[in-house]
């Protein structure tokens, strides 16, 4: 399957290389016409798979915290019961977003700001990103979108007030670049137990990346 929204995205560069492929030409035009046709082809190839949405079958569990995106986890930050994992995603990643647990969403905030790299410190605050809070009555989470130097369109498919389920798909930020998911709990019974650490790689939707134990 291919992501929603995607479908331009592909046809774009085969629409290009069938124009010039129908440019008129001789001699050692007709080779450089083949040739730059044959790489926007390769490019909308790669479009294709770049936006892939693979079938996912996920496992429902009300404890569980599921990763938002598809990367490596770069940071793992607990701080007044407040739990904050970062993944970054590469090129080579599944883009969309998946939420991290059923529940409403209660808010999308999206700020204007730059496209610096995310290796760069700040870009958390200083980037354009959305920030999705999803919430039940135990847990409520926020998933923020991060661009970063390549990464220029963020989306969320769901408005304000719909529910989501645990793993469903909410968005996606197309060539990029940086998902967060903070989770804070709204009772003391419980307490949160990260599941991953710097350096693994997760899968949204597949990967628990905390759970919820009693204390």
């Amino acid at each position: 399957m291919i992501a929603q929204n995607s479908f331009r995205f592909i046809a774009i560069p085969f629409l290009i290389g069938i124009t010039i492929m129908l440019i008129p030409t001789s001699g050692w035009g007709m080779y450089i016409k083949y040739i730059f046709s044959l790489l926007f082809f390769i490019f909308s190839l790669y479009m294709i798979w770049f936006f892939r949405d693979p079938k996912r079958e996920i496992v429902i569990n009300d404890r569980h915290i599921l990763a938002a995106a598809d990367g490596i986890i770069i940071y793992v930050r607990e701080e007044n019961n407040i739990l904050e994992i970062a993944t970054r995603m590469s090129p080579f990643n599944v883009h969309l977003n998946r939420s991290p647990i059923a529940g409403v969403i209660r808010s999308i905030k999206h700020s204007p700001g730059s496209h610096r790299s995310v290796y760069f410190a700040g870009a958390e605050e200083k980037n354009e990103r959305n920030l999705v809070e999803i919430e039940n009555d135990t847990i409520k989470c926020e998933v923020l979108q991060l661009t970063g130097a390549f990464a220029r369109r963020i989306e969320v498919w769901n408005k304000v007030n719909d529910s989501v389920e645990q793993g469903a798909k909410f968005g996606m930020i197309r060539f990029g670049s940086q998902t967060n998911i903070r989770i804070r709990l709204e009772d003391d019974k419980n307490s949160f137990y990260p599941i991953v650490k710097i350096g693994d790689k997760v899968r949204a939707g597949l990967t628990v990346v905390a759970e919820l134990r009693e204390k």
